[in-house]
């Protein structure tokens, strides 16, 4: 991941620069300059802790970043992107925003069964639903392209050309901003350029700013093959987002054939659904290429068991870890809660009950934290594990949102 992207994803988090809390502006006062403590992670723990104090609160930062602090140990690019800051590799870990559950306090793949409602599109406002069509020739001429000179034309589409390769190369900040400057300047494939700069924000993760721009496409293009395309986009993204409703507004104008492969990729996941989906494909080695990949995502995602992770790592710290394959997250787990369980039993056998019940209270807060460790620990596991097929299938189903 580029410096930018990373810089953009953090922002959007609300990892921004901001006056620190009580307790992290003693730890970067005193504490931390005096270890000359240099974080790998990025944002760093102490940054890592503000942001997610504004976004859901001190004791889910607490706990949140107590988990934070185990999968330090793991920092790797098996767990989470890389991103280079200040002349090193630092390793991403975006801040929960605590906007999709109320239990925010765990992870991803808690919240993601309760299938929320996206805060990234107005639940109202429905579009005006235009009348089912057949699929445009994708050999029609664009209205845009035709009125303009063939130089200008040419300029235009060096200029899409390179928007699609900055995607490719993964630098989507990037790749925004040379859309954002190109759409401004050029009448010829301006809307082209707008459909691939909201791909680019939503690799971004702000979906909010890529769904307005495919929804202004959907209703401002001159172009139809753009406006089926930025269609297509936003009911795919939606979908990411968990916001079926939506979604289906949004994909049932979409020819017959566009809405059968969108209907198999959101089934990728359920094998009986997808089993039904896939066999109405026309093309056979499509069929059976698709069924291999869907397998293969299914598999992945059961690899490691979140639920299971945490289950062990709450009857015995480290546990979870272990499971998960994150040794030395098991180790320093199962080390920490122990030295504070124990000296906390120490303090009591002697009396010190305010000593007790202040390193009892430690204690806790890192037990907790190490089961919520644990089944990030799975979660990441299972997305890694699917990253691969799940791009692949997607490719090959949705090839309009290739770049």
């Amino acid at each position: 991941m580029s410096p930018v992207d990373a810089r953009y994803q953090l922002r959007a988090a609300g990892t921004a620069p901001s006056m620190p809390t009580g307790l992290t502006s003693v730890y970067r006062g005193g504490i931390g300059t005096v270890m000359a403590s240099d974080c790998e992670m990025l944002p760093s723990d102490s940054r890592y802790y503000d942001a997610t104090s504004r976004n859901c609160g001190p004791m889910v930062a607490l706990y949140r970043t107590s988990a934070r602090l185990l999968l330090e140990t793991e920092a790797s690019f098996e767990w989470m992107p890389a991103a280079l800051n200040r002349g090193r590799i630092r390793w991403l870990d975006v801040p929960p925003t605590c906007e999709t559950s109320p239990l925010a306090v765990l992870p991803q793949w808690h919240a993601a069964t309760l299938t929320p409602t996206s805060p990234a599109t107005p639940a109202a406002t429905p579009l005006p639903a235009p009348a089912p069509q057949t699929p445009e020739p994708l050999a029609a001429a664009e209205p845009a392209s035709a009125a303009c000179e063939p130089r200008q034309l040419a300029r235009c589409q060096q200029l899409v050309t390179q928007v699609r390769t900055l995607l490719q190369g993964h630098r989507a900040f990037e790749a925004h901003v040379t859309a954002t400057a190109g759409a401004a300047v050029c009448d010829c494939e301006g809307e082209r350029l707008r459909y691939w700069d909201a791909h680019a924000l939503r690799t971004l993760d702000d979906a909010a700013t890529a769904n307005a721009l495919w929804r202004d496409l959907l209703t401002t293009s001159s172009d139809p093959l753009v406006a089926s395309d930025a269609r297509l986009a936003m009911a795919w993204s939606l979908y990411l987002s968990h916001d079926v409703q939506a979604a289906d507004a949004i994909a049932a104008p979409l020819a017959s054939a566009a809405q059968l492969r969108l209907r198999t990729w959101r089934h990728r996941r359920q094998s009986t659904a997808f089993r039904a989906d896939v066999q109405q494909l026309p093309d056979a080695t499509l069929q059976r290429e698709a069924t291999v990949l869907q397998q293969r995502i299914v598999v992945a995602q059961h690899s490691r068991r979140p639920w299971l992770a945490a289950s062990l790592s709450a009857l015995l710290p480290g546990a979870g870890q272990l499971y998960a394959g994150s040794y030395q997250g098991a180790a320093m787990s199962f080390l920490l809660n122990s030295v504070l369980i124990a000296t906390t039993v120490e303090f009591a056998r002697h009396d010190l009950y305010w000593a007790a019940g202040t390193s009892g209270l430690v204690a806790s807060v890192f037990y907790i934290g190490g089961i919520i460790n644990a089944a990030d620990l799975a979660s990441r596991e299972n997305t890694r594990a699917a990253s691969v097929p799940e791009a692949t299938l997607t490719r090959m189903l949705l090839p309009e949102l290739t770049p």
